[in-house]
């Protein structure tokens, strides 16, 4: 399942839920992971007003954390341009790192899993010793990017993610096969089988994205106008 914040990646928090925010302070001049000491974390909201007054942040290795109940309650609306100013401590020297994050009503999540991948494929396992993980993660960034950028925002308010599943799958298998392409000859078997699985990734992202079911209104509710809106993905490079 592909439902949790990576870090580096966009991040997004859902309403109501005790979600997670977190940052990696890299070194700058050979972008190596740095070890952390101790941070903190301010949160703001888009127009500047303090949130969350500075707190103590969770380290691990490089990566600083934050965990919090983000409740209408406490004034995080649906909405993104949160910004999340870090103070980020190595030994004696403190870094401040800035990070943004949306508030949405509900993450967009696959449900593909490694098992899914190597029943329908079983010759993967071999193939694949590290598994499908990082290459299904991949495929549903891809897959996000480009919903997102048709639809015009984050893409949790599809109703049916589970639509986008075969273009999950093929897309996952690109990138395993690209993976596998040792042989730099452009003909070769593993080159042939990347190029047929990315092609048939994005028609069935074009199919899915042709009658997507979306919360336009950002009310929870499917309504009629809601339904199998057209977003199709026009001028795919392939």
């Amino acid at each position: 399942m592909t439902d949790k914040n990576v870090t580096g990646s966009y991040q997004v928090v859902v309403q109501g839920e005790t979600d997670a925010i977190s940052v990696r302070l890299l070194d700058p001049s050979t972008g190596s992971d740095r070890t952390l000491t101790s941070g903190t974390v301010t949160i703001y909201g888009a127009g500047g007003d303090e949130k969350v007054a500075s707190t103590p942040a969770t380290t691990s290795g490089a990566v600083a954390s934050y965990s919090h109940a983000f409740t209408e309650a406490s004034g995080f609306q649906r909405d993104l341009g949160y910004r999340a100013v870090w103070a980020l401590v190595v030994g004696a020297v403190t870094y401040r790192r800035e990070t943004y994050f949306q508030v949405a009503r509900r993450r967009f999540v696959s449900q593909l899993t490694d098992a899914d991948m190597t029943s329908a494929h079983p010759y993967l396992s071999a193939q694949l010793s590290a598994g499908m993980a990082s290459h299904r993660t991949k495929a549903w960034a891809e897959i996000e990017r480009r919903v997102f950028g048709k639809v015009r925002r984050y893409p949790g308010n599809v109703f049916h993610p589970e639509r986008f599943l075969e273009a999950h799958e093929w897309l996952t298998l690109a990138n395993a096969f690209f993976a596998l392409s040792f042989d730099a000859n452009p003909t070769s078997e593993d080159w042939a089988k990347y190029n047929e699985a990315r092609k048939r990734g994005l028609e069935a992202l074009d199919s899915a994205m042709s009658i997507l079911d979306f919360d336009s209104d950002d009310d929870g509710i499917l309504d009629t106008r809601e339904l199998r809106q057209n977003f199709r993905m026009v001028n795919v490079r392939r």
